[in-house]
C-alpha cells in the first residue's frame, strides 16, 4: 500500500461519490468514478475470496475501517455497527413472527419503511411502545380478550354493542361518538401535514386524508382514483399491500419517504424524507391510541364509565336495603346517619354514598354484638344467681 504522506510530487484530493452503477452505465461514468468502481469491486472480491478457516492473521486497513454488509448485502457499515445490527436482526425476526400470527405477509412487511418506522418507535415513551405492541399483536385488554380469560365477561363492544370489541374492532367501531373522534383526529393529522408542507401541489396530502378517512372502506388505490401518476400508483400498490389498519398502526410504506425527500430538494419542505416519516408514522399511531382513550373514558371513568355505572346499581340497592330497614338495629348514638341527605349517584363518584353504606353497617354490626354480648352477660348472672 503506498503511504500517500511520503509522495515526491503534491497531490490534490477530492471527492468522488461511490456505488454510481447503481444508478448509471458503466460508459456514463467519469474515469475516476470508473477507477473508484474498479477499486471497490476488487476489494470486495479480496473479501468474498478469503477462506474464514485458514486463520489468517489480523491487518490494518490505512485507508478504510473494516465494513459489515447486512441485509443480503443491500446495505455496508462501516462505522459502531451495534444499532444497525441488532436492527437488522429483530426486523427479520419480526418478518418471521408477523408472517406466521398472519399480522403481515412477506411480500407485505418488504413494503413497510421499518428503518423510519423503528426510529420513529425509539422517539416515543416506554409506555407507549407496549400499547403499540399490544394493539398490533392483538393482545390489548380489550372485551374479546378478556372473554377468553372469564366467560362471564362480554366480548361485545361497550360502545355500539353490536360487534365483538376486538384490537381492530376499536379502530374501526361505527359508534357516534366514536366515529366524531376518529374524525377530529382525522382534522390534526390534516392540520399536521398542511404544517410540513407534505407535497407541493397537496395532491399526496390529499389522497392520504381520502385515505385515512375512509375508515378501511376503500384501498389507497381506489383514493387515487384516476391520476395516473406512476410514482403516486407505485405508492398506492405498495401501501394496500400492507392494508388500512397496520397503516393506521404505524407502518407506512417506504415509498413515502422517496416522494417526501423528493419534495423536499426541489425546496418544498425543510424536513428530510426521513424525519418526515417518522413524524408521520407517530402522528397514525396517536390517533389510533386516541381510539382507546375514548374507549378507556366510556369504560373507567368513575362517574359515567361503564364499571362505575354496575358499581352504582349496586351500591343504590344496597342503599335503599338500608333504608328501608329504617332505624331497626342501629344504637341511639348511630340513628343520626338514616338522616344524612345523601348525593344523587347520576352526578357524583358514589365514594361519599359508599362511605355511608359501610358506616351503617358497621353500625348494625356494632349494635348486634353490643346486644348479644349484653343478652350473654344477663343470661351469667341469672345462672349465677339461680
Amino acid at each position: 500500500m503506498i503511504h500517500c504522506r511520503s509522495l515526491s510530487f503534491s497531490t490534490v484530493f477530492s471527492h468522488v461519490s461511490a456505488h454510481k452503477l447503481d444508478h448509471l452505465v458503466w460508459d456514463e461514468l467519469t474515469r475516476p468514478e470508473q477507477l473508484n468502481e474498479q477499486c471497490d469491486s476488487g476489494a470486495k472480491l479480496a473479501i468474498y475470496d478469503v477462506d474464514p478457516n485458514a486463520g489468517m492473521a489480523a491487518q490494518p486497513l490505512p485507508l478504510e475501517p473494516i465494513c459489515v454488509y447486512v441485509d443480503r448485502g443491500k446495505e455496508k457499515m462501516t462505522s459502531d455497527t451495534g444499532d444497525r445490527v441488532r436492527f437488522h436482526g429483530h426486523r427479520a425476526l419480526a418478518r418471521e413472527i408477523f408472517a406466521k400470527r398472519q399480522i403481515l405477509l412477506p411480500s407485505a412487511f418488504e413494503q413497510v419503511d421499518w428503518i423510519n418506522v423503528n426510529k420513529a418507535l425509539h422517539d416515543v415513551p416506554r409506555l407507549f411502545q407496549l400499547w403499540a405492541c399490544k394493539q398490533v399483536h392483538d393482545i390489548a385488554g380489550t372485551n374479546l380478550r378478556l372473554h377468553k380469560c372469564d366467560r362471564n365477561h362480554s366480548p361485545l363492544c361497550p360502545s355500539c354493542l353490536d360487534a365483538q370489541e376486538s384490537c381492530a374492532h376499536v379502530l374501526m367501531c361505527e359508534e357516534e361518538d366514536r366515529v366524531k373522534c376518529f374524525q377530529t383526529s382525522a382534522d390534526n393529522l390534516h392540520s399536521w401535514m398542511q404544517s410540513m408542507g407534505t407535497c407541493a401541489c397537496e395532491v399526496l396530502e390529499k389522497y392520504i386524508m381520502r385515505f385515512v378517512r375512509a375508515r378501511n372502506g376503500k384501498s389507497f388505490m381506489d383514493c387515487i382514483a384516476n391520476d395516473h401518476d406512476p410514482i403516486l400508483r407505485k405508492l398506492a400498490r405498495s401501501q394496500d399491500k400492507i392494508g388500512w389498519r397496520r397503516f393506521m398502526e404505524g407502518m407506512i410504506s417506504k415509498e413515502f419517504c422517496a416522494i417526501q425527500e423528493t419534495h423536499r430538494r426541489l425546496g418544498g419542505s425543510y424536513l428530510s424524507g426521513a424525519k418526515w416519516a417518522q413524524s408521520f408514522s407517530i402522528k397514525l399511531m396517536e390517533m389510533t391510541h386516541g381510539q382507546w382513550l375514548v374507549r378507556n373514558f366510556l369504560i373507567h371513568d368513575k362517574i359515567s364509565g361503564m364499571l362505575a355505572l354496575e358499581r352504582k346499581e349496586e351500591l343504590q340497592i344496597a342503599i335503599e336495603e338500608q333504608q328501608e330497614m329504617g332505624l331497626e338495629g342501629l344504637g341511639e348514638e348511630d340513628k343520626y346517619l338514616m338522616e344524612i341527605n345523601l348525593e344523587d349517584l347520576e352526578t357524583t363518584s358514589g365514594e361519599h354514598q359508599a362511605y355511608w353504606l359501610l358506616s351503617v353497617k358497621a353500625a348494625r354490626e356494632a349494635f348486634l354484638i353490643r346486644r348479644q354480648r349484653a343478652q350473654a352477660a344477663l343470661r351469667r348472672s341469672q345462672n349465677n344467681h339461680g
